[in-house]
């Protein structure tokens, strides 16, 4: 319908373009009608944000070389989250993620835990405007976890039309406690046949090494099945040469999140 005032509402459907005509008219003809100016008024639709790529995993992360032992590794770094790194470094988690707003709106963000055990989500961080973060999971409790994230363009738009969307990651391990280590020993001559067995509830044992009566010296242990890659792992070798007496025999083992389990067994040579 034509328009025959100014400020009257378009009544088209919303479309990305719009085009108009202008017809000018007068009763006089002394008198040329001039258009000065337009101006067009619109709200764009507001859509979802999107996010991209969720990762999470260990702040501190380390290569592996052939036999599972690690090489010192630089960690990522934490963007605008560093100043709340805590002292353990072990413990700490670092969340990355890529969101964007079709309309341009800035985005703020909330994140979310649970155990894969669980049904209600916990909230753990909000009014984020960074698309990073830096966790401390030392007192938090530990098994396969999720995390959701929420994207929210409420920054540019008011309540009833801010949009939001998520995305949930995929199970994670949290893992602070160290691999129980059993050892059993068996002399032979003036030698010992030592046994040992690791075993970590959530992450595999990556390493283990032992020593000899507290000697700085430690000999590193290769697995039965020459790799350590399970949370169940056996071993066995043999410590020859030992004078009588008492001798005490350390294990040590390590798990992917570098906790450290040891144990000790004490022998007599005769």
């Amino acid at each position: 319908d034509p328009m025959e005032e100014s400020g009257a509402s378009i009544t088209s459907p919303p479309a990305r373009y719009l085009q108009y005509r202008v017809t000018l008219s007068t009763d006089s003809d002394e008198r040329t009608p001039t258009l000065h100016e337009i101006r067009l008024f619109g709200q764009q639709t507001n859509l979802r944000p999107e996010i991209g790529q969720l990762e999470i995993g260990p702040y501190q992360t380390r290569k592996r070389s052939g036999n599972g032992s690690p090489d010192s590794g630089t960690p990522s770094p934490p963007g605008s989250t560093a100043q709340r790194r805590p002292p353990h470094a072990k413990s700490l988690f670092l969340v990355r993620w890529q969101a964007m707003d079709p309309n341009g709106d800035k985005l703020s963000y909330r994140l979310y835990l649970r155990g894969v055990d669980q049904r209600e989500w916990k909230l753990v961080e909000e009014n984020l405007e960074q698309t990073s973060a830096l966790w401390d999971t030392e007192t938090m409790p530990e098994g396969l976890t999720l995390l959701k994230l929420i994207a929210s363009d409420h920054p540019d738009n008011p309540d009833d039309r801010a949009l939001e969307s998520e995305q949930i990651s995929a199970p994670f391990a949290i893992d602070n406690s160290p691999p129980l280590v059993e050892i059993e020993a068996q002399q032979e001559g003036d030698s010992l046949r030592v046994e040992v067995e690791f075993n970590d509830r959530i992450s595999p044992v990556y390493k283990a090494q032992y020593s000899v009566d507290y000697a700085e010296r430690d000999y590193q242990i290769e697995p039965l099945d020459g790799l350590f890659d399970s949370r169940l792992e056996r071993a066995r070798f043999v410590v020859a040469g030992l004078p009588p007496g008492e001798h005490v025999i350390a294990v040590q083992a390590w798990d992917e999140r570098e906790n450290i389990g040891a144990q000790q067994i004490i022998v007599q040579i005769k």
